[in-house]
Formats: structure tokens, sequence, C-alpha cells
């Protein structure tokens, strides 16, 4: 897609629980002030509060980066890892449909200790126990087509998941990059890692199936204000000064310098501001770059962006309360309404997403913050448990089936 725009098998009777402890508070060294974004999968947009689209600005040059690109290596079978001790896939049939009409997906989430499948239309969980991830600089949790990495942005050790084998280490890929997120293709993620000078380097796009770097590197600036996000649509953002820029393989955009509520595969929404400071929601088309007004914000995204359903029609965001326990709205795109959810999600640290959406975008899930998996429904914000006997949750993510 082209951006020319440029805007303002065996069963067990139980499934084992691994001990809990305290998720981590999220960083704040971000937030320093005078930024004008908080980063994440966060991005955002500068708009006057009119709903008629805005005329385009002049282009931006695409920044060049000074520092040396991450040259992953082909991996031959003679450097894949070991199995970590203790990590043999356990097992469960939960004898019904998870979600009604659920198929052709599946839903993967992350405890501190272990990583669940959940076959959603069967009713099968399997369960991979993990050692301790150490996440206080969030964790990038992404699914390939027959395995799901777990990537600390930290320099600690992460994991690699077959589907229904014990877990690996990281191949040596993997274990100097401080960012993993999900490519344009399903079966591709993008890899950036950290030059000897302790700057950053232009991201890899790297294929799952064949092990291998496929395409060009994107540039990124050598020195940006925080890590590279999601964009929503498989390519990234980034913010630098005047704003926050989409990176792709056709260049640079800015985007904004507000701020991304919501990311999506073809829109996002964000938060814009005149100069007097009047402030709204605005939809920005990703293609087109046209800004539809969807009504004025009652109060502030927080530092994780959130996401907008696959059909459209609606966005879930993180509020930013100012209180110990976070809040998740959901903005009907439709009809322009922005309300709050009872559920709170699991207090994460940054960049560790604990909501997804359903492929078909009838049903969001949340890992609250009693670590239960929680189901909403977006039209009517009813919400309960999926299952009571399914593990406690922290991070989620899907993996949409061929």
């Amino acid at each position: 897609m082209t951006v020319e725009w440029l805007g303002g098998t065996d069963d067990a009777e139980e499934l084992p629980q691994p001990p809990r402890r305290p998720s981590p508070r999220r960083p704040l060294w971000w937030l320093a002030g005078g930024l004008v974004a908080a980063v994440a999968v966060v991005a955002a947009v500068v708009s006057r509060s009119d709903t008629g689209p805005k005329a385009a600005a002049p282009p931006i040059a695409p920044s060049t980066s000074t520092s040396a690109p991450f040259q992953p290596v082909e991996l031959q079978p003679s450097t894949q890892p070991a199995p970590l001790p203790g990590s043999q896939p356990v097992v469960m049939q939960l004898g019904h449909s998870l979600l009604p009409g659920a198929s052709g997906w599946e839903l993967f989430a992350r405890s501190d200790e272990a990583v669940i499948r959940i076959q959603v239309g069967s009713g099968r969980v399997t369960t991979t126990p993990l050692p301790a991830v150490l996440d206080e600089g969030g964790v990038a949790f992404v699914t390939g087509p027959d395995s799901v990495i777990v990537r600390p942005n930290d320099a600690v050790p992460g994991y690699l998941i077959p589907d229904g084998r014990p877990a690996l280490a990281l191949p040596s890929l993997f274990a100097n990059a401080n960012n993993v997120l999900a490519g344009p293709q399903r079966d591709e993620v993008w890899v950036q890692g950290t030059s000897d000078t302790g700057q950053t380097t232009a991201p890899s796009l790297f294929d799952l199936r064949t092990n291998r770097v496929v395409g060009e590197h994107l540039t990124v600036p050598s020195q940006l204000v925080g890590p590279l996000t999601s964009d929503g649509s498989g390519y990234l953002l980034y913010t630098g000064v005047g704003g926050i820029y989409d990176v792709r393989d056709t260049g640079v955009h800015r985007v904004t310098s507000g701020r991304i509520v919501a990311v999506g595969s073809s829109s996002w929404l964000v938060l814009d501001c005149d100069e007097q400071y009047h402030c709204s929601l605005v939809l920005v088309d990703q293609q087109t770059g046209l800004r539809t007004s969807v009504g004025a914000a009652p109060i502030a995204p927080d530092y994780l962006p959130g996401l907008i359903s696959p059909d459209g029609r609606f966005a879930v965001y993180l509020a930013d309360t100012g209180r110990s326990t976070e809040s998740l709205r959901i903005v009907d795109l439709v009809n322009r309404t922005d309300r709050l959810l009872a559920v709170h999600p699991a207090n994460v640290s940054f960049d560790t997403q604990p909501f997804v959406w359903a492929p078909t975008g009838h049903v969001l899930l949340i890992a609250d913050n009693d670590e239960k998996l929680e189901q909403v429904d977006p039209a009517t914000l009813v919400t309960h448990v999926v299952d009571p006997r399914l593990p406690r949750v922290i991070q989620l993510a899907i993996r949409v089936l061929s």
C-alpha cells in the first residue's frame, strides 16, 4: 500500500497454574516534560475539531540513519537451540467452543511463566511453561505461522515456543534485538537491534518460515525519542522531532504531532488539538490521509495505544485516569460515542498489550486486573469471563489461520 499523503497430544485433567506474582508497573522514563506523544504502539495526530478533511502538508524528506543496519544471519539447523528444561507442553480439552461461531483463528495468552495456546473453536488449551519473563521494559508477544515469540525489550532472555513442542531459547538472530514487531505478512516480523554504541539500528524484515531476511531495511533516524512501534498494518511508527512518523518501504511520512489513540489495519484514531488546545478524536485514513472527526475525547489516552476492530466499527483504548487501576474505553466509530468499560485491564508494563479483537470484530478479549480472560460485546458492553478453568494471563495475541 502506497502512502502519498502527509497530515498536520496428551490430555491433562487440570491445567497447571504458574505462581502469581505482581506485574511490574510500567517505567516512566519516556514521559519527560515537553514530549507530545507517549510511545508504545502509540502515535497521534494534530487537527482542529471540525469534521471536514484537511489539506495535506508539504512532504517531509525521509530521515537517513547513520548507524549500521542490523544484519541478521540465516539460521542453520545446527544452530537451533536445545529445548528448555521443564517446558514440556500440557494439553487440556475443555470440551466446548470458547466463543460461539469462532473459527479460522487461535488466541495466544501469556502469564509470567507460561504461554497458552487457546484453540477457541474446539476448546483445546495447550500450556507451555517458561522461565520467568523479566519485563520491566515491555514484552514483544508475536505469533508466527507455527510458533510464538516472547521477547522482552530489555537485554534479558527471550523464548521461541513452537506449536506442541517445548520452548526454546531465541536463536542468535534475536539475542541482540530490543524490539520484535509484526510484519506486513503473517509469516514476517520486524527485528530491530542496538549497535555497539547503543544507538537504535535499522529494522530488518525476517521470514519465520524460511529463517532468513527478506526485503529491504527501512530507513529510520539513528536517534529516536522512543522505540519503534506497530502502525497496525505491518509497518512501523516512531516518535521524532515535530511529531510521530510512519515508516514503510515507500518512505517516511509524518502522521501527527499529537497522540495516536488506536491503530488498525487501514486507519488510525488520534487525539487532535488545535492552537487553542481544543481537542477531539479524529479518524485518519492511512491510504488517503482523509480525516474525520469522531467527537470530543472525554479523557486523554494513556501511553499504550489501543486497537481498532478489524471491521473498522469500534476502537478500544487505555484511558489515563491518574489512578492506580487503568480504565478501558470503547469508541463506536459509526455512532460517535465513547463509553467506559466496567472491566479493568491487567496492570502491566510498557508495550505489553492486555487486549485484542477477535478477527471478526464482534468480540473484545481482555486480560483483566485479576488476570482472568474476559470477553466484551462492544455494542452492548456486556462482559463475562470466558472460562474459569483457563490460566491467569496478562498479555494476548491473535493468530489468523490460512
